[in-house]
C-alpha cells in the first residue's frame, strides 16, 4: 500500500512539473511579439524543404489525376462487381453448408431421440 502511495505521490509531483513546464512556455510565447511569429511562419512556408513538399505534393497530384483520366471506369466497375459476386456467391454457400449441417444435426438428434 506504501508502495501504491509512493506512486500517486510521484505521479502528482510529475503533473505538477509538467504543469510548470507549460505554464513556462505559455508565458514565453505570450512575451513573444506576433510579428515574430508571422515572419517566422513565412520562413518556415518559403524553406527549400516546404517547397521540395510541394513539388511533390503537386506532382503526386497530377499522377493521380492522369491515373483518373486513362481509366475505364466501366472496366473497373466490371471487375468489382465480379469480385462482389464472387464473395456473394461464397457468402451464400458457407451459409447454406452451416444451415444444411445444422439441419442433418437436428434430423440425427431427432432419430435418436425416437429410438
Amino acid at each position: 500500500r506504501s508502495s501504491d502511495l509512493q506512486k500517486v505521490e510521484a505521479l502528482k509531483l510529475y503533473i505538477n512539473d509538467v504543469g510548470n513546464v507549460i505554464s513556462g512556455y505559455m508565458e514565453q510565447l505570450g512575451d513573444t511579439k506576433l510579428a515574430t511569429i508571422v515572419e517566422w511562419i513565412r520562413d518556415l512556408l518559403s524553406s527549400t524543404t516546404i517547397n521540395e513538399l510541394k513539388n511533390r505534393l503537386s506532382e503526386l497530384i497530377e499522377d493521380v489525376r492522369d491515373r483518373i483520366y486513362t481509366m475505364d471506369i466501366q472496366k473497373e466497375f466490371k471487375m468489382y462487381l465480379k469480385q462482389l459476386s464472387q464473395l456473394y456467391d461464397k457468402l451464400v454457400t458457407c451459409i447454406s453448408d452451416q444451415w444444411n449441417n445444422a439441419a442433418k444435426r437436428i434430423t440425427t438428434l431427432d432419430r435418436k431421440s425416437i429410438r
